[in-house]
């Protein structure tokens, strides 16, 4: 294990296979794990397989998502975890891996959200309680919203709109067992800076009396590497032929 003392990605997964083996060697490859580990601000813990802090921008980045490889690694500790029975350690590991979850319910990429769901699905064994019933109050405003979360409804996914946009939200939740809430918010911001790789306009223009909208869309992407062709055909002959052939999308209402 010393070749991958410094690889948390490829430690995770041989600590795992150690555990399911039963290997003598499985509690030292977990403390060696464990050395890895990372705590936030608000008690999550998890690994990462790059080493240091992520550039400001790539948290900032309109299309930012949980790096794939961290939850796949964070999952096979949790699964780790779940197979020595700790559910004290595996809670940490819980609170992180919920946090990163999209509003679907999955994460960045296929392996990653099956790794994740797998590991949280073994959580949710070790932690089930045969008397499982929780009461949830949603308190938004003047609002209120009541959900009952039992063994009858435990996989069925309760929502609630909220419409006090301004005011706080309060959950209140009473009785035993173990139950995920998550809060999804989504908001627009005009951009700080013109730092996007591209830029697009549109035009939505009616013809024929409004029974049809024509939608002309314009974009420009900005170019690392310019090459000059010396020996090719006519550029410009080829673009005039190919605009030629596109017809422009239409929209048509259908009455």
């Amino acid at each position: 294990m010393e070749e991958i003392k410094d690889d948390p990605y490829a430690l995770a997964i041989v600590t795992y296979a150690l555990h399911l083996a039963n290997s003598t060697k499985k509690n030292e490859a977990l403390k060696m794990l464990e050395t890895h580990r990372k705590e936030d601000d608000e008690g999550g813990v998890h690994w990462s397989a790059k080493v240091g802090t992520e550039k400001p921008k790539d948290a900032q980045q309109y299309f930012y998502q949980p790096r794939p490889v961290d939850v796949e690694m964070t999952s096979y500790v949790l699964l780790t975890y779940m197979l020595n029975g700790d559910t004290v350690k595996g809670l940490s590991v819980v609170r992180w891996l919920t946090s990163q979850r999209n509003a679907l319910g999955g994460f960045s990429s296929t392996q990653d959200t099956v790794m994740a769901l797998q590991a949280l699905g073994a959580y949710a064994e070790k932690v089930y309680l045969p008397m499982f019933n929780i009461s949830a109050t949603v308190t938004n405003g003047a609002d209120k919203h009541h959900c009952n979360v039992s063994a009858e409804n435990a996989i069925v996914l309760q929502s609630y709109q909220l419409t006090n946009l301004d005011d706080e939200v309060e959950l209140e939740a009473r009785g035993s067992g173990v139950a995920f809430a998550q809060l999804q918010y989504s908001y627009y911001r005009t951009a700080l800076k013109d730092d996007l790789p591209f830029y697009c306009t549109k035009e939505i223009r009616e013809l024929h009396s409004g029974n049809r909208l024509q939608l002309d869309l314009c974009c420009k992407y900005a170019v690392f590497s310019i090459f000059y062709c010396t020996s090719c055909p006519d550029v410009f002959a080829a673009i005039t032929m190919l605009q030629n052939r596109l017809r422009r999308p239409e929209l048509v209402d259908c009455k």
